[in-house]
């Protein structure tokens, strides 16, 4: 097993921001009916792992798509929510 310090020292040269097509399918989701945090909508909304075509795995939520029609392995494409006037949001919708 690796150590978290040497894992660090293995990947910092590893590191490299490459351009993504904003593509993916769903991996695996859940439907919440209920927030209980503060300053966000209620449910239902698409809490889901998407595979970019990448190969990077990412957890987001699904728009744009009735929740009863999200399933594993649908095709999605990114899209973005301003949270801030410097943060956007990646969420992803029906391809």
């Amino acid at each position: 097993m690796v150590s978290s310090r040497h894992l660090r020292q293995l990947l910092v040269h590893e590191i490299k921001w490459i351009p993504s097509s904003g593509r993916g399918t769903v991996w695996t989701y859940t439907v919440t009916n209920q927030n209980r945090t503060q300053g966000f909508d209620t449910g239902p909304y698409v809490l889901a792992l998407v595979e970019l075509d990448e190969g990077v795995r990412m957890f987001t939520n699904i728009v744009e798509c009735d929740p009863k029609d999200v399933s594993i392995g649908m095709a999605v494409e990114v899209t973005f929510q301003r949270a801030t006037d410097q943060i956007s949001v990646p969420l992803f919708k029906p391809a």
